[in-house]
C-alpha cells in the first residue's frame, strides 16, 4: 500500500487483493480511497466486504452511500434493500426492493421480501398488489398468498382473506406458513377458536415454528387464559429467543398473571430487540 493516494490505484488494488482473497488489505485500500473518492462503486464494494465480515451495521452506511448517485439498474439497490430487510427496517426497504424488483422480475424471493417488507411498513394494500401479482408470475409457491394473506387480516378484509387461504392450501396443504398466516387473519376477526386450530395445524406440519405458538399465546392472551399462553410464548422465545413480537405479547401474559416484574422486563427486552415497539 505504501504511499499510494490516488483513489482510483488504490480502488484497483483493492479489487486485485480481494481476487487474491486479502480481504483485510482490500478493505484498508478501500476505506483510504473513500477519503478522497465519491465513486459509489468503491462505496459499493465497501459494502460488500464488511457483509462478508458480518459487519451488517457498516455495509448498510456504505450501501446506503453508493445508491444516492447510482442509476436504478444499479445491484447496489437489491444489496441496500436487502440489508435494510434483514435489519428489520422495513419501511426504509421499501424504495430500494421496488426498485430492484423492476430489474429482478424473476426473482421470487426478492418479490416475497418486497411484499412483506411492505406489510411490516403498514402499506397493506400495496403488499397485496405485490404478492398477488407475484403469486400469479410464480403460482406454486404458497409463501406469496401467505402474505396476502396477513394484510387482508390487517385490512378486515376477512372474505379476501380466506378465498385467498383458500387457494394457498390446494398450492400446498402442507404449508405452515399458510397455516401461521390464517390464523393470525382469524385472530384479526376475532375467531379465537379458529385461528389457535391454525395454529396447532401449523405446528403440525413444522413442529419447530415459533410463530405458531406465539399465535397460540396470542389467542389464550384474548380468552384471559395467560398460563396457556405463558407456555406457547415460553417456548416460542426459546425456539427463537430474539424473537420480538413473543416477548412483547408475554408483557401482557405477566400482568395477567399478576407478576409485574417480569412483565416489566418482558417489555424491555422486546424494546431492546426492536425498538420499534413500545409499551
Amino acid at each position: 500500500q505504501g504511499g499510494v493516494e490516488d483513489a482510483t490505484l488504490l480502488h484497483t488494488l483493492a479489487l486485485v487483493d480481494y481476487s487474491r482473497g486479502d480481504l483485510e488489505r482490500a478493505r484498508l485500500r478501500l476505506r483510504k480511497a473513500a477519503r478522497t473518492s465519491t465513486d459509489p462503486l468503491l462505496f459499493e464494494n465497501l459494502g460488500d466486504l464488511a457483509r462478508l465480515s458480518g459487519k451488517m451495521k457498516t455495509a448498510l452506511e456504505n450501501y446506503k452511500i453508493a445508491a444516492k448517485t447510482v442509476p436504478e439498474t444499479s445491484p447496489v439497490h437489491r444489496k441496500l434493500g436487502l440489508a435494510l430487510f434483514e435489519a428489520k427496517d422495513f419501511a426504509a426497504a421499501v424504495k430500494p426492493l421496488l426498485v430492484a424488483l423492476e430489474q429482478h422480475r424473476e426473482d421470487s424471493a426478492l418479490h416475497l421480501k418486497t411484499a412483506r417488507a411492505l406489510l411490516e411498513a403498514g402499506d397493506l394494500q400495496r403488499a397485496t398488489e405485490v404478492a398477488q401479482a407475484a403469486g400469479r408470475k410464480f403460482p406454486k409457491d404458497p409463501l406469496l398468498p401467505a402474505c396476502a394473506i396477513v394484510a387482508y387480516g390487517r385490512m378486515k378484509k376477512f372474505r379476501d382473506a380466506q378465498k385467498t387461504f383458500e387457494k394457498a392450501v390446494e398450492i400446498d396443504e402442507r404449508s405452515a406458513d399458510v397455516h401461521i398466516a390464517h390464523g393470525l387473519a382469524l385472530l384479526e376477526e376475532g375467531k379465537l377458536a379458529e385461528a389457535s386450530e391454525s395454529f396447532r395445524t401449523a405446528l403440525g406440519c413444522d413442529g419447530s415454528r415459533p410463530e405458531a405458538h406465539c399465535g397460540l399465546g396470542l389467542s389464550a392472551n384474548r380468552n384471559s387464559a395467560f398460563d396457556e399462553a405463558l407456555g406457547h410464548l415460553k417456548k416460542a422465545v426459546t425456539l427463537k429467543p430474539d424473537y420480538a413480537e413473543a416477548w412483547y405479547a408475554m408483557k401482557t401474559t405477566y400482568e395477567g398473571l399478576k407478576k409485574f416484574e417480569a412483565s416489566v422486563e418482558a417489555l424491555n427486552k422486546a424494546i431492546a430487540l426492536n425498538p420499534r415497539l413500545s409499551a
